[in-house]
């Protein structure tokens, strides 16, 4: 997947980079008297936008409704000292839930299940406040809640009864538990090979420097792009629809490549004169000539072994992170999935929420309609870095996948009019790979080779 998500792509690199840790202190640090936070453009502005100042009177004035009176955080939003905004957590941020689900706002992401607000200023709560803003005409509807938001709550509480601990409705609970059962991750077709000159495997790879005997290329050397995930709400015949989800990611084609045959890699100066050993003469001036390499038949079978190694750690590290953020959107199947919604809305948030928690995220890291539209922005660095382990092992400069020619790869055999010495005579410098070119494939199983890099994190009904 390419290009920037916005903050979610951010929070993304921020939790593999830091942690998740990190992820909540950043998106706590939105606030006027703190520029270094991680958070949007607008955020920024509606952080850093100026709080109004109070009169004498506004400053003298108290909270009146029994469960906002006295609250010793309430009364110093209202005050504007300061006022309450995203991330804040805790029973003022509860009752301020509750007399917003009284005002007729459905905050489902934000209700338990026993009926209770969480008290987690979150997103939602944020959107519901501007809803709650823009409906009784206060200024500047911007989701923080200052002495007028906080004023026009007081008196709503006051007139519909105690709001305090978010005894608002809960109309779609989640049904039950997450299903714990386990799925085989995804698979991916066998690789198709090809036998083809070093040279043309160079061009076809488009691997810079000498030509390489053995390549692999995945998805045709092409980004991945992932789509979003699907939801759907089940009808179920009563007021609550089963949230149902599903994904798709792709199965991406595996080639290999193998070098036979001969192939030239660069050229050097010879110069033969009458009666030297060579027997060679290039007269006056130097040739340049090419420096042909020779793979010994015999070889083949190694080289395939050592591309089949590559394979297996690529398949290893797509079932690690693909395969377990397919297997918690599985969690969710027709026959699995624990969550109910509203409607289809009601559906979307909720799965992204399950999802976010899943994959190791702090509640409110992001929107969960911007986690299920935006997936797949949790395969690419976790699977690069994931796989990028076999390639550090197996090609290393002294790795089990570097081969040794004869003479080594630095003094090629010189032009020699002696075809036991050269095959080529004068004409060409000469190398070899042999058949045991390559004494350290096989190598290291994918298991020893691939390590759990805990991105995403592991959950009980993952396999791998």
């Amino acid at each position: 997947m390419s290009g920037d998500a916005g903050p979610f792509a951010r929070l993304l690199v921020l939790q593999r980079t830091a942690g998740n840790r990190a992820v909540t202190r950043a998106l706590q640090r939105c606030g006027p008297a703190k520029p270094d936070c991680d958070c949007s453009p607008e955020e920024h502005e509606r952080a850093e936008a100026p709080v109004q100042r109070l009169t004498a009177e506004e400053k003298a004035a108290s909270l009146t409704s029994p469960d906002f009176a006295g609250e010793p955080r309430l009364e110093a939003a209202f005050d504007n000292s300061p006022p309450m905004r995203s991330g804040e957590r805790g029973d003022p941020v509860g009752r301020i839930q509750g007399v917003l689900v009284s005002d007729g706002f459905g905050m489902p992401r934000s209700t338990k299940p026993d009926g209770s607000m969480d008290g987690v200023f979150g997103g939602e709560t944020r959107d519901v406040v501007r809803g709650f803003q823009e409906k009784h005409e206060l200024p500047a509807p911007d989701g923080v809640i200052g002495h007028q938001t906080l004023g026009k709550l007081d008196v709503l509480a006051g007139k519909k009864g105690k709001g305090g601990g978010g005894k608002g409705p809960a109309p779609c609970p989640p049904g039950g538990t997450v299903d714990p059962g386990t799925d085989l991750p995804p698979g991916i077709g066998t690789p198709t090979v090809n036998l083809m000159s070093p040279n043309a495997i160079a061009s076809a790879v488009g691997k810079p420097g000498a030509p390489p005997l053995a390549a692999h290329r995945v998805n045709g050397g092409k980004e991945f792009t992932f789509p979003p995930v699907a939801v759907t709400a089940v009808d179920t015949g009563g007021s609550c629809k089963k949230c149902v989800a599903d994904w798709a990611p792709p199965v991406p084609p595996v080639e290999l490549f193998i070098g036979t045959g001969t192939f030239t890699d660069g050229k050097r100066f010879f110069v033969g004169r009458p009666g030297d050993a060579s027997g060679c003469d290039t007269g006056p001036l130097p040739d340049l000539l090419d420096v042909r390499k020779v793979i010994d038949p015999a070889l083949t079978g190694k080289l395939l072994a050592g591309e089949m190694e590559h394979w297996t750690d690529f398949l290893r590290s797509w079932q690690l992170v693909v395969g377990r953020l397919l297997g918690n959107v599985r969690r969710l199947t027709p026959a699995r999935s624990h969550l109910t919604g509203a409607d289809l809305a009601d559906c979307r948030g909720k799965v992204g929420d399950f999802l976010l928690d899943a994959n190791g995220f702090p509640a409110g890291a992001a929107p969960g309609t911007t986690v299920v539209d935006g997936f797949g922005g949790f395969v690419p660095g976790p699977l690069g870095d994931t796989d990028a382990q076999g390639a550090a092992v197996r090609d290393a400069p002294n790795g089990p996948h570097r081969a040794t020619s004869t003479p080594p790869g630095s003094r090629p055999e010189r032009p020699n009019i002696d075809t036991a010495k050269n095959p080529f005579g004068c004409k060409a410098f000469f190398a070899a790979f042999k058949a045991d070119a390559l004494p350290g494939v096989p190598g290291a199983p994918s298991t020893d080779v691939i390590k759990d890099l805990g991105d995403p994190p592991k959950q009980p009904w993952h396999l791998l």
